[in-house]
């Protein structure tokens, strides 16, 4: 068997069992975090709606990613029973496994083999795919949605680059990360860089192309003024193949550091499962938002089922929600720019959410939740005279490192 992870189709299995096992390790176990929060909220809006062409964010329109991507998942969610945290990172985890394939694919392509008729046909079919959402959004979405992802198509493809409105970071932010996304190969296609242009008329056109389409995408991402880290991510393929030919030509040349390269990949691996599959997760533990919706349930359900209570969220963190779904009504978003009661009581607070919703809550049976800064007083502190309170607490890392500034706060009905 080992010898069989030699061959060519053997190692690209060893490359993809290992990226599955690297992907997939510690996937449940970690809390929300960074943009994956949004989509976390827009597709629980979606689920809780049955309204999937017009996307919300925390209740207002929030038409700023292609569709697909919260239909992903969606549809993990009704395949897998609930939106979760597998459910919701299983499609990412997915393109990013078939990403290391595509990778794979593209450096066995020489450049000629792969620039032909059949791009013009595939850049034709992934624009329809892009556009078309936008399309049927726009004919089959809410008329009183607002938002219109057509126009959005324009304002983030083209507005953007040449007259940019948000993200302008630094011209020099894609040479901080490119390096930084790239890591811990980065030494590697730094030094195949160096080595294809120091010796250009003698590099291989395979190589050449892996710098001239590097060289181009940066000037390209570079030219436009809005710029974030992660804009830089389709310059990664390039700079990871112009790694791999680098380690390529150096092991021709010296077969004897195969050996010592081999065992290099073997514990970077084995280090990157260590930290996702066990020191990341732990440091998620015993705090944050998971135990925060742990308990919160476990106070509301004292008194009523935990179907059977709404929840009204009040300029909340994004990832609190898909945490506190319980199956019952969709929740009520307050903005922090409405005129919500910021001191009174809870029958107070109460009246102004009938008026402002148009609906009726039951005050025994709606819980209340808020986001908090540790230099700001609690917001709606004075709900705490009738209602059991319930703070985030700090997780394992936070204990061990750093306490974060912000968390959630509950405010539940307390048992008459």
């Amino acid at each position: 068997m080992p010898g069989y992870f030699k061959t060519e189709r053997g190692a690209l299995l060893l490359l993809l069992g290992v990226s599955a096992l690297l992907l997939l390790t510690g996937l449940g176990a970690r809390d929300l975090w960074g943009p994956e929060t949004r989509w976390a909220n827009i597709a629980l809006q979606m689920l809780q709606s049955g309204d999937y062409f017009d996307p919300y964010l925390k209740g207002l329109p929030y038409y700023d990613k292609p569709l697909p991507s919260y239909w992903l998942i969606t549809g993990a969610a009704h395949l897998m029973g609930g939106l979760g945290p597998w459910s919701l990172r299983l499609p990412s985890v997915i393109g990013a496994w078939l990403s290391v394939w595509l990778v794979y694919l593209l450096g066995e392509q020489r450049y000629k083999r792969h620039l032909n008729l059949r791009l013009v046909l595939a850049v034709l079919i992934a624009a329809a795919v892009y556009a078309v959402p936008f399309v049927l959004s726009h004919v089959y979405g809410a008329p009183t949605y607002g938002a219109s992802g057509l126009a959005l198509v324009f304002r983030e493809n083209v507005v953007r680059f040449f007259d940019p409105f948000d993200h302008m970071g630094p011209i020099y932010t894609y040479l901080i990360y490119l390096p930084a996304y790239t890591l811990p190969w980065t030494p590697c296609w730094l030094l195949g860089l160096w080595l294809a242009v120091r010796h250009w008329r003698h590099t291989a056109p395979n190589a050449r192309w892996l710098v001239w389409g590097l060289g181009l995408l940066f000037v390209f991402f570079t030219a436009s003024g809005s710029r974030r880290s992660y804009y830089v991510l389709p310059l990664v393929p390039f700079a990871q193949l112009l790694a791999a030919w680098w380690l390529s030509e150096r092991v021709l040349k010296k077969p004897a550091i195969w050996p010592r390269w081999q065992k290099g990949l073997g514990i970077a691996a084995a280090l990157m499962l260590l930290i996702l599959g066990v020191a990341y997760p732990w440091s998620n533990g015993n705090g944050g938002v998971t135990r925060f919706a742990e308990d919160v349930q476990a106070e509301a359900v004292k008194s009523a089922p935990w179907n059977q209570w709404q929840m009204v969220l009040v300029e909340v963190d994004n990832k609190v929600p898909m945490y506190l779904q319980n199956g019952g009504k969709p929740f009520y978003y307050i903005a922090e720019t409405q005129d919500f009661p910021r001191q009174g009581d809870t029958a107070a607070f109460m009246a102004w959410l009938e008026k402002t919703s148009g609906q009726g809550f039951d005050p025994q049976r709606t819980i209340i939740v808020a986001q908090f800064s540790k230099d700001d007083p609690t917001p709606l502190a004075y709900l705490g005279a009738d209602h059991q309170v319930i703070t985030t607490r700090p997780d394992n890392g936070e204990r061990l490192f750093h306490k974060r500034d912000e968390g959630s706060v509950a405010f539940i009905p307390a048992s008459r």
